[in-house]
């Protein structure tokens, strides 16, 4: 395997993780625990950390996808639909969103994901020490921050009516990722990305 890189056209292998998120409780939709993936991709996956890759390419955003999960989803009406969240207001402005979140959820190492999880994962990423290029995918939103344990506010610059569709899709900057994990590994967090998702890296 490069030092760098996932190795191009090779199987990126995925098992499934201990802690699954059930989708809006319907039981044909239940999620069955064990197996594995087998996911191939046509690009070199230089990591997961946005800090180090910036933003995710085609194949990252695919392995991303199944590794971490997002604060929304869409549904088959290309509505915004609950996921991490479970529900969300905004003000009549349109400039700030509030979003409770789902309790019970943890990260693959077994920490607790919550309102400060979410504001640490932005504020990170804006952090101009960081030097992160995600940042200028995230110019629009302010601040984010933690209300309460599972309640979490982002303040925007401007107006946004697609706030809560446009946090769906598995980008770089959407995915939530264990602030733990990222802590305790640092530049190795890279190649050890821990999500919330339906499964995890082998």
């Amino acid at each position: 395997m490069n030092s760098r890189h996932f190795p191009k056209y090779a199987l990126l292998a995925l098992l499934t993780s201990a802690v699954v998120i059930p989708i809006f409780g319907n039981p044909a939709l239940a999620q069955k625990r064990g197996g594995s993936i087998n996911l191939g991709v046509e690009l070199d996956i230089p990591g997961f950390d946005p800090i180090k890759v910036g933003v995710f390419d085609t194949s990252a955003q695919m392995a991303a996808s199944l590794i971490f999960d997002t604060l929304t989803t869409i549904d088959e009406s290309g509505k915004a639909a609950p996921k991490l969240a479970i529900s969300w207001t905004h003000s009549d402005d349109f400039k700030t969103w509030t979003f409770k979140l789902r309790s019970g959820v943890k990260f693959h190492d077994g920490t607790r994901f919550d309102a400060q999880v979410v504001a640490s994962n932005f504020a990170r990423m804006k952090d101009p020490a960081n030097k992160c290029s995600c940042a200028f995918y995230l110019q629009q939103i302010e601040k984010v921050e933690a209300t309460d344990e599972f309640t979490v506010v982002f303040r925007l610059r401007d107006p946004s009516a697609l706030l809560a569709e446009g946090l769906a899709p598995s980008f770089v900057t959407n995915v939530m990722q264990s602030a733990a994990a990222i802590q305790k590994l640092g530049d190795d967090y890279n190649r050890n990305p821990v999500g919330t998702g339906p499964f995890v890296l082998k």
